[in-house]
């Protein structure tokens, strides 16, 4: 999809919308997988073309199709491709509208809650400064003053009047600021006594040598996904890359090279074999992935690779995966992942007959599914008899 018409080698184009034929994209082994443009071509639309359109920056694709027998030259036109040209603009534009109203809509109700919330600070420093000057403040006029000093000569000293409402707030506040500060202060002094008293006994302390070998193992593992994000970024279109190749590619390579690691010594056939038999595996499954491969190689280079090494390899994955999502998406002119399918639709349909022969939910979702299609057979059927009793009926009384 071109917004020029100009080709790769800066010639002008005969013709500037491009048709293609839907069944060069669905046989086209470097596509991923497309279902529906495979029912598309199932349903007789050999011809598409993709038109792009550019509302105030709102940019998107029209997609047409047209028949396998359609003629070429009439396709392309001037008047009809002007025409189809139009259309994607006035089809931009509304879907331009639909969004920009919704965003007005959305505006307007974050300056209303943003109004509300300024009123409700209001009134709640009011309610606040009220109830703080209407507290007593533990002074007293001159002539009660007088009467609480007679009855304080007369009677045995008491305590001290109660302090104002202020002085406890700012005395509570004043306690909380001196206990999280002492509390702090308390937390550091232990902790150098801690590192003081390991350090006193000699050796390294447990918990650095497990902060070091925890800190070895992501620097490997991360080593190890440098190349998986090169595909993740680089060729975002590229089936190798994409999240279902990239988590059972390392899923499956990781636990081929574990076995292999199990049942054979270390030795110079032991890398080659399990990169081989990983690969092999990969490309039989269909979820090639070239970084498991690496990282199959490098789990059977040395034992000291566990199931440690292996959960820390696979997180690593779920974190470059998602991270690629959220990264590439904010580009409008990428887009990654191309498709989510981690189930291809045979396996898919094999899971959904296995759960529906075990589990009562599945069995019932079947039974209602099947009970549906009985009824809307039922339905055409009825509605075939009527409309046959009805033509026949008409041409009885034609003959009448």
């Amino acid at each position: 999809v071109g917004t020029t018409n100009r080709n790769f080698l800066g010639k002008e184009r005969k013709d500037r919308n491009v048709w293609r034929d839907t069944a060069a994209i669905v046989n086209d082994p470097d596509q991923p997988p497309y279902p529906r443009m495979a029912l598309l071509e199932q349903a007789g639309y050999g011809k598409a073309c993709g038109i792009p359109f550019d509302i105030r920056g709102h940019r998107g694709v029209v997609l047409y199709y047209a028949r396998a027998t359609a003629d070429h030259n009439q396709l392309t036109e001037l008047a009809n491709d002007l025409h189809l040209r139009v259309s994607a603009d006035l089809i931009g534009a509304i879907s331009a509208n639909s969004i920009t109203s919704e965003a007005s809509l959305l505006s307007k109700g974050d300056r209303l809650d943003k109004t509300m919330r300024r009123l409700r600070a209001k009134l709640h420093t009011i309610l606040v400064f009220s109830k703080w000057f209407k507290e007593p403040s533990g002074e007293m006029a001159d002539d009660e003053e007088a009467k609480a000093g007679d009855e304080l000569s007369k009677s045995p000293p008491s305590k001290s009047p109660p302090p104002s409402f202020r002085k406890k707030v700012s005395q509570e506040f004043l306690q909380r600021m001196r206990k999280t500060y002492r509390q702090r202060i308390v937390n550091s002094v232990r902790q150098k006594a801690k590192l003081t008293i390991e350090k006193s006994r000699g050796g390294a302390c447990p918990a650095s040598a497990g902060h070091a070998l925890g800190a070895e193992r992501l620097d490997l593992c991360g080593g190890l996904h440098y190349v998986d994000v090169t595909l993740q970024y680089g060729l975002t279109s590229a089936p190798a890359a994409q999240p279902r190749n990239v988590i059972y590619g390392f899923f499956v390579s990781l636990s081929v090279a574990l076995l292999v690691n199990l049942f054979v010594p270390v030795g110079w056939i032991r890398v080659p074999f399990a990169t081989a038999l990983a690969i092999a595996t990969m490309c039989k499954m269909g979820i090639p992935h070239p970084p498991a491969g690496a990282a199959a190689a490098t789990f059977a280079s040395s034992d000291k690779f566990d199931g440690v090494y292996f959960a820390l390899m696979l997180l690593g994955t779920l974190i470059a995966v998602i991270t690629a999502i959220l990264i590439n998406n904010l580009n409008d002119k990428k887009q990654y992942p191309t498709y989510y399918a981690f189930v291809g639709e045979s396996m898919k349909g094999s899971i959904v007959d296995a759960l529906e022969c075990v589990l009562p939910y599945f069995k019932r979702r079947k039974l209602e599914r099947e009970q549906e299609r009985q009824n809307e057979l039922n339905m055409s059927l009825h509605y075939t008899i009527t409309e046959f009793n009805r033509h026949r009926s008409s041409r009885f009384l034609k003959g009448l």
